[in-house]
């Protein structure tokens, strides 16, 4: 029981992880392909 509840807590802590630094990764890419854009438009 007590395992079960700790891979259970390591699962969401890696998932909880892996979401907020692909996020942080993503988030550069969005603002370089608005950017480039904008100029393209202008």
């Amino acid at each position: 029981m007590n395992q079960n509840l700790t891979n259970g807590l390591i699962k969401i802590i890696l998932v909880a992880i892996l979401a907020t630094s692909f996020y942080f990764y993503a988030s550069p890419y969005q603002d370089c392909m608005r950017e480039k854009g904008d100029s393209e438009k202008s």
